[in-house]
């Protein structure tokens, strides 16, 4: 699972890696994996050094790499 903060005070990763979970599957199976982002996930270094997060809009992403499509998006307040 990876996260994008849309807009922010401070230039970041456009995916940062949140979360996973490493399955086998057998040709042709599907499973269901659950997450649970919490605030304390989307916190960085603010440049004064403060472990902060800011409000906004936020993407999430999974799938096998930092290169999946599958999105769905979040605000955070």
């Amino acid at each position: 699972m990876y996260t994008r903060d849309i807009v922010g005070s401070i230039t970041r990763p456009v995916k940062e890696l949140k979360g996973y979970k490493k399955i086998f599957l057998k040709a042709g199976e599907s499973q269901i994996i659950d997450f649970t982002l919490t605030v304390n996930d989307l916190r960085f270094y603010n440049p004064s050094l403060e472990y902060v997060y800011e409000p906004g809009d936020f993407n999430v992403y999974v799938g096998g790499s930092s290169q999946t499509t599958i999105m769905s998006s979040f605000v955070l307040q």
